[in-house]
């Protein structure tokens, strides 16, 4: 059953699978639970896992240490069990499983890292509800981040998270800008933006080219 869920994850969640096997490794332990899956989210700057505890808590780095260390502690001991056979546990079915109806509820097609963190709030995913509700998050409030972190946007595509990482890394959503007042005001370029936006709405031929070189204005 896990095996089909991933199927239907993002490639981010693949490998976020991959560093929770990695994590696994280094704790000398035998099953593969929620609890490394977490620790494999919350190792990922750029998870929509992340963006959401950024989001919600008011002390990030104190919130991601309280989740850390609650999954350590938990495992100080190595496993009994030949270390080199892995075996999945039934709340990591569980999980994947919650993802994807979560993912559904949302419009998604694929499970991305984002509702694979709101499927740990279920009891059925194990203990991780416990870590993430001592750490001071709650699943309402991060479902919430998580839809304004997309901003209406869906996973349609097991890219989906790679591309909108790219796009954050190398564009700037002026838009979102324009929403928070945070650009500069035009002034004097009323014809010119017209303009623009005319040739933008045709459906032919709508590529508007700037020519010439920016004239800022000082007005102090």
């Amino acid at each position: 059953m896990f095996q089909e869920y991933i199927q239907k994850s993002t490639k981010k969640v693949v490998h976020t699978v991959e560093i929770a096997l990695a994590e696994l490794a280094s704790l000398k332990q035998t099953h593969l639970t929620p609890d490394f899956i977490l620790l494999a989210l919350v190792a990922q700057q750029d998870s929509e896992a992340m963006q959401i505890i950024e989001h919600v808590s008011s002390n990030p780095i104190d919130t991601l240490t309280q989740i850390k260390e609650q999954i350590y502690n938990h495992y100080q001991k190595p496993a009994a069990e030949d270390v080199t056979r892995i075996i999945g546990s039934q709340e990591l079915s569980d999980l994947f499983q919650i993802a994807y109806d979560e993912a559904r509820n949302l419009g998604d097609e694929f499970v991305s890292t984002g509702t694979l963190f709101i499927a740990m709030f279920n009891s059925r995913a194990g203990v991780t509800a416990d870590y993430l509700h001592k750490a001071g998050l709650k699943r309402e409030q991060a479902l919430q981040a998580l839809k304004e972190i997309r901003g209406g946007r869906n996973i349609g595509t097991a890219n989906a998270e790679t591309e909108a990482d790219v796009l954050a890394k190398y564009t700037r959503d002026l838009t979102k800008l324009a929403r928070e007042g945070l650009l500069d005001p035009v002034i004097g370029r009323e014809n010119e933006i017209a303009l623009i936006i005319l040739t933008l709405s045709r459906r032919k031929k709508n590529n508007p080219a700037l020519i010439g070189r920016a004239i800022a204005l000082n007005l102090s």
